[in-house]
């Protein structure tokens, strides 16, 4: 999405997720919003993107023209709520680059609900006098992170709610406003926490506060913990370093409860500048809760012409570290403390009382707590960067253990110069102050290379004096020396001090023979770039082992700046060939910028028809990527070749016909470009050879897809008829179980309920209590037998169902098989039971209607009966013949890519039967 150059009047707007693919929205012209603010009503926002992913914002000027807001604020009268310049809720995987937002009526920029977001060089800009515009208010997010940016408001340069997680702050220029504030918190009572918050390498001027951390005083169940503001700056504050847990900004109304957030792990390190007011630091914590394990090392804050600050704590508990502090007398807050974790509290007024020992120690024990605490932000903050970077440091989130670092090392990796120079310091001779700087992790780092990797400048030029080339040169695991790791991420001061001290570093190449500088183009480090450059103008004409130089990398990746200051340095190297004979250009037209074409075409067109090894041009191979408009701007060009023929014998407008392009084809027509047919050229016999090898291979291909697509068709129709069958069988099983039960309880109550009755007089004939009248008959003693085979036949189906547990389907065939005899017995023998029985019931004198129920049963019985066993035979035999073909079968077939049975095995199998007798 592009908004062109110009300027656009747009209202409130919504750009609503979430998105189905990477989506960049491109602005190169200005925003504006309608003059009359009373047009966006109670909307609370003017542009908002809800539920986006994967989502760039890059360039352009938003300005939310809100000077008739603020005045109709400052007078008092009923104005709107306001609203907020640029939202974001609910959004994942967003970058923002390159934006300046510019008079918002309240905030410039806010994240809501948001995760994985990299703020990028924006400039947030308002009045000093505009009420509550603070830049970038972030809440209930996580992995978020702020760089290289400018904010000049009236309000917040920062502010981060409740929720924020994971938020790293970094090149931060603040000034005017309320500098970064964590809070207000405590508005309600269940609230979300604030942790792992780091503000470093930034500069703060003329703002009315430096860092804050502001509550209520309510009781509250969030939290603010392991946040460190490190590497700062501050020209004419007012009020440094706050935290106050009694905030109440209109001082009427306030609530007088103690303030529930929990404040701890707090980190002020490295904090110089000037302050407006005598009294630099103030540290007011809750009665109920005070603040805990806050940590002071080198705090130099001066107040008019080097008169020393005072500082105000209360109820506060933490450790100073470094002298820093003792000696410019600026600070008089934190007691020195033998036993950091549990702390004492922050007296007012309490003089810095440093035992030379206890010094040592408590700067020790503190070193490791900083270590410790760092270890779990440092996995968040360096996916952030690789999130910006597009690149992901390897075993940054291990432990300094498990890297086998050094305690040089560690102190080389976070920048802490005094504990570098104590390490130096403390070496005896050149032999070991030479071991101690040689010393190699795990991975193969010096302490260096760690120092450089991570852009810590003044660390570098102390270490550099005490080695030399040799040592300055040794490169990791990775092939990087610390030069070139340096180039890699950007640090140019870094490569300043090194370039000052050996200048021959510039010439250091990795294990691929990659310079600093094609490393520096590859990631677009433009000033790196031109610092390499002026440092040996010769470096852009040396390749990597492919033959790629400088150039193409830069051309590949987009970086038109790069290409402009490569191309100025040496024109001439815009026709250096890689080992596949391809230049420059031809690296440019596989991507899709215009601007860096333009640029390797302008010192001299004759590029345009430089041809790779297989004949290439540039024209050929933006045509086969697909670029159209690489394609339409090289066509643009006088002098260009449109018919120029590859070893394949093929023109542009060829190659754009075989992949089906047809914007493509109707751009090359337009352009007056022809077929190699249409030029009369004759035809490649080793074309003709390679195009008919080529139409028979996917002429296979084909048939070999074909056959997969049948065999899986087949499978899955073999599934559902087996899990068809499977369920037949269930039911004949489940059909049994029930018919069993059936047969017994009939006749388990026929035998009690004979015809005749019982004896039930002892005293009258000769038969016993309870004995049958018809005991004695003969169809009495068919029934009884007959009768007791069919209960006794069922119950033992009934045990054999509830007791056997059958998985596998040829052996619940033959379960099936077996329970259905049993069942065709069983029904036999009632069947008799009953015809015996029906002989007493009728009587001698109508003997003809038993005789009569014996042939009807009998011949039903025997011709269901014989039938079934017709049936079964015949499933059997054909069974036999059906594996006997398939034997057949698989003898005389040759090998077969697919073990699948074919559509006639399914088709004419036992799995095609509708219906069969087991």
């Amino acid at each position: 999405m592009m908004v062109p150059t110009g300027t656009f009047l747009v209202k409130a707007i919504t750009f609503g997720g979430p998105c189905k693919s990477e989506l960049k929205f491109q602005v190169a012209g200005t925003v504006v919003a309608p003059a009359d603010y009373r047009e966006f009503r109670n909307s609370g926002y003017w542009i908002l993107f809800k539920k986006v992913s994967k989502f760039s914002l890059v360039g352009g000027t938003f300005d939310a023209r809100a000077n008739g807001f603020w005045a109709c604020r400052k007078s008092g009268q009923n104005c709107p709520p306001g609203v907020r310049s640029i939202s974001f809720s609910s959004a994942n995987d967003v970058i923002i680059s390159g934006v300046k937002s510019m008079n918002s009526q309240i905030t410039h920029m806010t994240l809501n609900g948001c995760s994985n977001v990299a703020v990028r060089n924006v400039k947030l800009v308002a009045p000093k006098n505009s009420p509550n515009t603070d830049g970038l208010d972030v809440q209930l997010s996580t992995g978020v992170t702020f760089t290289g940016s400018t904010v000049q408001t009236g309000d917040d340069c920062v502010a981060i709610g409740p929720g924020t997680h994971n938020f790293l702050i970094s090149k931060l220029a603040c000034g005017p406003g309320h500098g970064v504030s964590i809070g207000s918190l405590a508005k309600e009572l269940n609230e979300d926490g604030v942790e792992n918050v780091t503000l470093s390498s930034s500069v703060f001027t003329g703002t009315q506060n430096g860092v804050r951390i502001k509550s209520w005083a309510r009781l509250s169940t969030g939290f603010v913990k392991n946040v460190f503001f490190q590497d700062l700056i501050m020209k004419n504050f007012q009020n440094p370093i706050i935290i106050d847990q009694n905030y109440c900004p209109s001082h009427k109304g306030c609530p007088t409860e103690h303030s529930g957030v929990k404040i701890s792990q707090v980190t002020y390190k490295n904090i110089q500048g000037t302050s407006a007011t005598k009294q630099a630091m103030k540290l007011v914590c809750s009665k109920s809760n005070p603040c805990t394990d806050i940590t002071l090392q080198d705090i130099k804050l001066i107040y008019k012409k080097g008169t020393p600050a005072t500082s105000y704590c209360f109820n506060a508990l933490g450790t100073s570290i470094g002298n820093s502090i003792e000696v410019q007398d600026s600070l008089r807050c934190v007691g020195t403390e033998n036993h950091p974790r549990k702390g004492r509290p922050l007296e007012k007024q309490v003089s810095f009382q440093h035992g030379t020992e206890g010094r040592a120690m408590e700067r020790q024990r503190s070193l490791r707590g900083f270590v410790e605490k760092q270890k779990s932000f440092r996995v968040v903050i360096e996916r952030q960067l690789s999130f910006m970077n597009g690149e992901r440091k390897m075993k940054k989130n291990e432990s300094p253990g498990k890297r086998g670092d050094s305690p040089l090392h560690i102190a080389a990796r976070t920048g802490n110069l005094g504990k570098v120079m104590e390490s130096i310091r403390g070496c005896n001779g050149a032999e070991e102050l030479k071991e101690l700087l040689s010393k190699q992790n795990l991975e193969g780092e010096t302490p260096l290379y760690t120092a450089a990797d991570n852009g810590h400048s003044l660390v570098v030029e102390e270490m550099l004096k005490h080695m030399n080339l040799e040592t300055a040169s040794i490169a990791a695991r990775n092939g990087f020396d610390p030069f070139h790791v340096a180039a890699k991420q950007g640090h140019l001061e870094t490569l300043k001090r090194l370039l000052e001290t050996f200048p021959n570093l510039a010439m250091t190449t990795d294990l691929l023979c990659t310079t600093a500088l094609h490393t520096a183009a590859t990631q677009g480090h433009i000033d790196v770039v031109n610092l390499l450059l002026k440092t040996d103008s010769h470096l852009a004409k040396i390749a990597k082992n492919n033959g790629k130089t400088a150039l193409h990398s830069a051309a590949r990746m987009g970086h038109v700046e790069v290409v402009k200051s490569l191309i100025g340095n040496d024109a001439s190297i815009g026709f250096r060939t890689d080992k596949k004979g391809q230049t420059a250009l031809h690296m440019a037209v596989k991507g899709k910028h215009e601007g860096i074409v333009l640029e390797l075409v302008r010192p001299d067109p004759k590029v345009l028809s430089v041809e790779d090894n297989k004949g290439n041009t540039p024209l050929h191979i933006a045509t086969k990527k697909g670029r159209t408009k690489i394609v339409r701007c090289l066509v643009s060009f006088d002098g260009i070749n449109l018919n120029a023929l590859n070893k394949a014998g093929d023109t542009a407008l060829d190659i754009a016909e075989k992949i089906g392009n047809a914007e493509l084809v109707l751009v090359l027509k337009e352009a007056g470009a022809a077929t190699a047919k249409d030029l009369g050229k004759p035809q490649n016999p080793a074309k003709h050879l390679k195009q008919t090898v080529s139409d028979i291979r996917h002429e296979v291909q084909s048939q070999l897809q074909q056959s997969r697509q049948t065999g899986a068709r087949v499978q899955r129709i073999a599934k559902r008829l087996k899990k068809l069958h499977i369920n037949g069988l269930n039911n004949a099983i489940n059909s049994a179980t029930v018919v069993a039960v059936l047969i017994a309880t009939v006749a388990f109550a026929a035998i009690f309920t004979i015809p005749g009755q019982y004896e039930e007089d002892r005293t009258k004939g000769p038969l016993v209590l309870g004995e049958a009248r018809i005991a004695n008959e003969a169809p009495f003693l068919v029934f009884f037998i007959f009768d007791s085979l069919a209960l006794f036949i069922s119950l033992a189906v009934v045990v054999v169902q509830t007791s056997v547990v059958v998985i596998e389907q040829k052996a619940k065939k033959k379960l099936v098989f077996v329970i259905n005899k049993l069942m065709w017995l069983a029904c036999l023998f009632i069947s008799i039971a009953f015809v015996s029985l029906s002989f007493i019931v009728v009587g001698k004198e109508d003997m003809w209607l038993a005789i009569c129920a014996t042939v009807i049963g009998g011949t039903i019985m025997l011709t269901t009966i014989g039938a079934m066993c017709y049936c079964v035979v015949m499933h059997r035999i054909e069974e036999c013949k059906l594996k006997q073909m398939r034997k057949e079968r698989s003898k005389s077939r040759s090998f077969s890519l697919s073990h699948m049975p074919s559509e006639s095995d399914i088709l004419n199998g036992e799995l095609n039967k509708r219906m069969y007798a087991l």
